[in-house]
């Protein structure tokens, strides 16, 4: 169930979501997450809170870098490009002053689910993104 206040900064996500795309082999819409407090701040306790197997195969990649390509912008973009990289900027922006040990966790080989997330600061709870990417 979800309360006032811890959901607001999943409600905002949300908001900074809409109508964004993480571009691959396939073009994937970016939503809003939010899972129950973990036990600790380790990667396989994250992956525990989202509900997947400790058996599955993930990598763990620094946010920095996941986000660097996605909120560049380059002269050569069209603006719809530019506007996804400043979507993607105030999202991380946001994620950044809301959020604590956050950890980007991908998994899958091809078809690769991935998740940025993070502690709330007030609450504890897990709160970021889902999105899809297919690397062939």
């Amino acid at each position: 169930m979800k309360h006032g206040k811890e959901d607001s900064l999943e409600n905002e996500i949300a908001n900074l979501c809409k109508e964004l795309y993480y571009i691959s082999e396939t073009d994937s819409p970016v939503e809003a997450v939010s899972f129950n407090v973990p036990a600790g701040n380790s990667s396989a306790d994250y992956v525990a809170a989202i509900g997947k197997s400790k058996n599955e195969f993930f990598e763990e990649i620094p946010a920095d870098i996941f986000f660097s390509r996605l909120t560049r912008e380059e002269s050569w973009h069209t603006e719809t490009e530019r506007k996804r990289a400043r979507q993607f900027a105030d999202l991380w922006r946001l994620m950044k002053e809301k959020l604590k040990d956050i950890k980007v966790l991908r998994f899958g080989k091809i078809r690769i689910e991935i998740f940025v997330i993070g502690r709330e600061k007030n609450s504890g709870r897990l709160v970021g993104i889902r999105t899809m990417s297919v690397e062939t």
